[in-house]
């Protein structure tokens, strides 16, 4: 980012930061709003100083710094504070927002600028891509542009295309659009390991697995059935090979996203194992000789629920600084200092 564009984004943030500021002054009725607000001023609070910091310091090394920083603060934030039920939907957030790689996306909005984005020869592997990172929306997207989706249109009386048994590429768009999702609020909301699971969780748990069973079990079938027509239908290899990713299998996740084991365990929750819960991450997290830097021991420390190796990581990185005593202190007023 240029130092004008850096400029911009602090007069910006600080903007927020002072409308959230004078939220937190009302007296709200509903504590969960009040929660979510005094989250949302510590998060603006955060990205202000840090924004203020880089302008200081407006080199390379700095820049990369504060990324980092906002990376870690954001996922401590949602960890050792939100603290929500299951992870998935929101790990993913806090993925596209600080380490997914952006050249798929980048290209997919290129793709879509153009009158045919199916005849390229990068088509099919920006689907993927897109799917490996955990996009499935911008890749249904991208899908919406296939000719087989006009062919559809035009074809339906009510111009609104219905799938077809043998549009390969138009029944992955609808399984990427209904995707079952674990976005029911009983899930997103603050919950202790210690604590009962309240029975609206529980039943939202439930709803969401009976759903996530029939759609993985179509998911298996245009497998089979791309597989199959791989030999008589042009785009049937592409569909396969899009639709095997949307099974979880670990193999097929690591070789798209490209060795980076932070997409792969992203991956792993949106398509594999969306209900682990928030404690249960631990068996996903490389081990200490695995990981490539310091940064990445402060995500992984993070991940496994340790506040303590979180915050001791987090020394080794940016000592004294700022983001510690940020930390430190929303730590300490939540009460997970100990």
């Amino acid at each position: 980012l240029s130092l004008h564009r850096m400029r911009a984004l602090a007069e910006k943030l600080r903007a927020v930061f002072d409308e959230v500021r004078g939220c937190e002054t009302l007296q709200m009725s509903d504590k969960r709003d009040d929660r979510q607000t005094k989250h949302n001023l510590h998060r603006h609070a955060a990205q202000y100083l840090a924004a203020v910091y880089l302008l200081a310091q407006p080199d390379e090394p700095a820049h990369t710094h504060l990324l980092w920083a906002a990376c870690h603060l954001e996922l401590a934030t949602l960890l050792f504070l939100k603290k929500p039920l299951v992870l998935g939907e929101l790990l993913a957030l806090w993925y596209h927002r600080h380490l997914a790689d952006p050249k798929a996306e980048r290209r997919a909005d290129q793709l879509l600028a153009t009158p045919a984005p199916a005849d390229e020869r990068d088509f099919w592997p920006t689907v993927r891509a897109l799917i490996a990172h955990a996009w499935p929306d911008k890749a249904a997207a991208l899908l919406y542009r296939h000719p087989s989706y006009s062919a559809a249109v035009a074809s339906s009386p009510g111009g609104a295309p219905g799938v077809v048994l043998g549009q390969l590429p138009l029944r992955l768009c609808a399984l990427l659009e209904t995707r079952p999702r674990l976005d029911a609020p009983p899930l997103l909301e603050q919950t202790d390991e210690a604590a009962q699971r309240t029975f609206a969780a529980q039943e939202a748990l439930a709803e969401f697995q009976l759903s996530w069973q029939h759609w993985k079990a179509d998911v298996k079938q245009l497998v089979r059935e791309s597989a199959a027509a791989a030999h008589s239908q042009p785009d049937a290899r592409g569909v396969h090979a899009a639709a095997l990713l949307l099974t979880g299998e670990r193999a097929v996740l690591a070789e798209q996203g490209g060795g980076s084991w932070d997409a792969l365990r992203v991956a792993q929750l949106f398509y594999a194992q969306p209900t682990r819960l928030r404690w249960q991450l631990r068996d996903l997290v490389p081990p200490p000789g695995e990981l490539r830097s310091d940064y990445e021991r402060v995500l992984a420390a993070t991940l496994v629920d340790d506040p303590y190796g979180c915050m001791k990581a987090i020394r080794t990185v940016y000592g004294d600084d700022w983001l510690l005593a940020h930390l430190s202190d929303l730590l300490r007023r939540a009460g997970v200092d100990k």
